[in-house]
């Protein structure tokens, strides 16, 4: 299948999904008694742990941003609105106003790009 022509369950819905998750399990999954550590999470869940720590990086993402990726509607346009590896880039970045300039421009570079 062409990396175009995703189904509707694409970026926008799996990183719903893994906000959403994670501002559940985030504290849980690294309580005592649950999990040793982010590697055990990469065991278990049969990911790497690079991966496991991109997927926690998402939740240092401002509150309102990550609110606002969770209100995102689902959409079948073929070529997504923005990639992962973009929010992943906003969200590494410890200034929250920073954040929200960074996703403020990508937001209206791909409104700008979808009205052109």
């Amino acid at each position: 299948m062409s990396p175009y022509k995703r189904r509707p369950t694409t970026l926008i819905v799996e990183l719903q999904i893994l906000l959403d998750r994670l501002a559940i399990r985030r504290e849980h999954l690294l309580a005592p008694g649950q999990v040793k550590d982010q590697a055990e999470i990469a065991g278990v869940a049969g990911i790497t742990r690079a991966r496991v720590t991109q997927i926690i990086n998402l939740t240092n993402l401002a509150p309102d941003i990550q609110q606002a990726i969770l209100d995102l509607e689902p959409t079948t346009d073929p070529v997504p609105r923005f990639r992962e590896r973009e929010v992943r880039s906003i969200a590494i970045i410890a200034n929250r106003e920073k954040q929200r300039v960074l996703w403020k421009r990508l937001v209206n570079r791909n409104r700008t790009s979808a009205h052109a």
